[in-house]
């Protein structure tokens, strides 16, 4: 897939695909609260023009969200720019972690763990049928 766009913050990568979308990748040894989650929801919405979009989250194994960051991503406000967010996981620790996002903080978009960037992907574009 082709980056049309992105945007590059010190603990993370916004990008818009060519297949339209939304590709967040979080850096490597990074904590990410309120204020970092509300800059990449901004810039998802740059990204998308205002327009819900599909996102695919991608963190490194070592990232982590604080409980403030949890909760905005969860809310209908965190997920303003979104029809559905795909979250990769590539360890058993990130997805216990996801699990329990999914099942705590309970997404108000359709909101799926990956093992494979190929399996999210398809996934997410169900979302245009």
């Amino acid at each position: 897939m082709k980056i049309l766009t992105h945007i590059n913050f010190d603990y993370a990568h916004v990008q818009l695909l060519n297949n339209g979308i939304v590709k967040i990748e979080m850096l490597e040894d990074q904590i990410i609260d309120l204020q970092e989650a509300v800059q990449l929801n901004i810039a998802q919405g740059e990204l998308l023009e205002g327009k819900p979009g599909l996102v695919l989250m991608v963190a490194d194994s070592s990232t982590q969200f604080t409980s403030d960051a949890r909760d905005f991503s969860a809310s209908s406000e965190g997920l303003r720019f979104s029809i559905a967010e795909a979250i990769l996981v590539k360890n058993l620790a990130q997805r216990i972690v996801v699990s329990f996002y999914l099942k705590i903080n309970k997404p108000a978009k359709p909101s799926k763990a990956f093992n494979t960037e190929e399996e999210a992907i398809k996934w997410l574009l169900s979302f245009l049928k």
